[in-house]
């Protein structure tokens, strides 16, 4: 007997067919289960809002500790995206693998600062702006996935050097425009953000010690923004 006259002959088995079709049945389950799962998570399908969290990232020698460190803090919440940008040509072989053995729903971006934008060798840490390019580009990449009135969430921009409360994404969840919060270690100061009335209803001022004259002295990680406001102003963005 040959192997197709074994196959044909397997075939005509109705047994051996009807386990075929159950095979197939159940996998087309399977993928419409996985299907919108993803849906809920990269289209903001879920019950409530998305937290879209944008992080800027470059090359150095504690990123990979860093990024680890921010996987297993985000492993800890449900119904967010992560979008991670690198300052880079193309992708890094480091930072692709953390995020495929992450766990975490993300989308991987790129995008190189250009050398005359870069900190010089004698010029304080501070003197330039980080990540500016890489922040912009995921906010654009919201604008260009998500649907005003469509998708319910928040923008925060979460900074792979910090550390975080697990309370803080919870809390930001509820934001209709615009939220804030003290940070702690920021700007050579204890904590650094709002002061608030006595029953929190406003602020009353900023407290900060970097340039406190800016229109909002505030740290990178002290806010998070409603994404409406993200998709109704597409020419908002950092400078």
């Amino acid at each position: 007997m040959t192997v197709w006259q074994l196959v044909r002959a397997i075939w005509t088995s109705l047994r051996c067919r009807a386990a075929v079709f159950v095979c197939i049945f159940l996998i087309t389950v399977y993928l419409y289960i996985i299907g919108n799962q993803n849906k809920a998570h990269f289209n903001g399908y879920a019950d409530r809002p998305v937290l879209y969290i944008i992080t800027a990232t470059y090359q150095r020698y504690v990123q990979r500790a860093e990024l680890t460190r921010m996987c297993n803090t985000l492993n800890n919440l449900k119904d967010i995206l992560w979008i991670i940008v690198e300052d880079s040509t193309e992708p890094t072989w480091v930072v692709s693998n953390i995020l495929n053995n992450c766990g975490v729903p993300f989308i991987h971006l790129n995008i190189p600062t250009p050398s005359s934008e870069k900190p010089k060798a004698n010029e304080p840490f501070w003197f330039r702006p980080k990540g500016i390019l890489q922040r912009n580009l995921g906010l654009q990449w919201l604008r260009q996935n998500l649907i005003l009135g469509r998708n319910k969430g928040v923008l925060y921009i979460a900074d792979d050097d910090n550390s975080y409360n697990l309370r803080i994404f919870e809390e930001m969840r509820s934001t209709k425009r615009v939220s804030t919060w003290p940070v702690g270690f920021a700007g050579e100061l204890p904590w650094e953000g709002c002061v608030t009335s006595r029953n929190r209803s406003h602020i009353v001022s900023m407290w900060s010690a970097y340039k406190p004259e800016r229109p909002f002295p505030i740290d990178m990680a002290g806010f998070a923004v409603n994404i409406d406001l993200i998709l109704k102003h597409k020419h908002a963005g950092f400078d």
